[in-house]
């Protein structure tokens, strides 16, 4: 008696739906570029985590919401090309739709996260450093964020 759960059933499948699918040129282009981007990414986050490169804050979230939406994206057009899109949706539709609407979105609330880094006032007693624009006590010899001299 076999223990588990048997995955050839499901990768038949998938093997059957791919040859069953309208894969084109522009399909395996698409696909190359997201595997690209997507892994560019992860290496670009991994390399300035292990050189403690600071990036300012608005710029990673953005970066990361960005990485974000272009995953989710790929996950989109990956499920058209196996198992099809519900609704009679097509993936040349739906993935500039979502990818645009996040860009724009993204790109907004990385603004307003900008804006209220740099403009919002700054209370009595406090100061920010001019290396890095942490918020510090008006008194401070050295910034504790980034060790500059003031």
């Amino acid at each position: 008696m076999r223990r588990g759960f048997d995955y050839s059933g499901v990768f038949h499948y998938i093997q059957k739906t791919l040859e069953r699918s309208a894969w084109t040129d522009l399909d395996t282009a698409v696909n190359i570029f997201f595997v690209v981007i997507l892994l560019a990414g992860v290496v670009f986050f991994i390399l300035t985590q292990l050189m403690n490169i600071e990036l300012r804050g608005s710029f990673s979230r953005f970066l990361f919401y960005l990485y974000f939406m272009i995953g989710i994206s790929y996950l989109f057009w990956i499920t058209d090309l196996v198992f099809g899109l519900p609704f009679g949706w097509s993936r040349f539709r739906l993935v500039p739709i979502l990818m645009g609407t996040g860009f724009v979105s993204f790109s907004l609330a990385g603004s307003v996260a900008y804006w209220r880094e740099t403009k919002i006032p700054i209370t009595r007693g406090f100061r920010k450093c001019p290396g890095c624009k942490s918020i510090i006590l008006e008194l401070s010899i050295q910034c504790p964020q980034c060790g500059k001299k003031l």
